[in-house]
C-alpha cells in the first residue's frame, strides 16, 4: 500500500496528495477506517474526472479505481508544501504577539 500526504486547503478542509494529483474527501470515514476521496477535477467542466481513492486510518492508499488521463494538469511537488507553510503561517499569525514581519520571517526560516 502507498502513502500519501493530507495538505490543508484555503478554506480549512484537507486535501489528499497522491502520485501528483489533490483529491477532496467524498465521504466522512466509515465503521472500517475507509475514506473516500474524488480527484480534485471531477467538477472541471472540461476533464470531469471520476477517479477515486479510498484510505485507511494508518495513512494509505487502499484502492484507486483507475488512472488519471489529465497529466497536464499534474500537481507541481512544490504546491503541497506552499499550502502547508501558508497554513502554518495563518495559524501564527492568528496566535502571534509578535510583529507580523517578524512571525512571517520565523516561520519561513523553520
Amino acid at each position: 500500500m502507498s502513502k500519501f500526504e493530507l495538505v490543508p486547503t484555503s478554506k480549512g478542509k484537507q486535501y489528499l496528495f497522491f502520485e501528483k494529483q489533490f483529491f477532496y474527501k467524498l465521504k466522512p470515514t466509515d465503521q472500517n477506517g475507509i475514506t473516500i476521496w474524488r480527484c480534485r477535477l471531477y467538477y472541471d467542466k472540461d476533464i470531469r474526472c471520476k477517479i477515486l481513492l479510498r484510505s485507511n486510518n494508518e495513512g494509505e492508499v487502499v484502492s484507486l479505481n483507475g488512472q488519471h488521463d489529465h497529466f497536464e494538469k499534474d500537481v507541481n511537488i512544490v504546491e503541497p508544501l506552499m499550502k502547508n507553510v501558508v497554513q502554518q503561517i495563518k495559524e501564527k499569525l492568528n496566535s502571534a504577539r509578535a510583529p507580523l514581519k517578524k512571525t512571517f520571517e520565523q516561520t519561513l526560516n523553520n
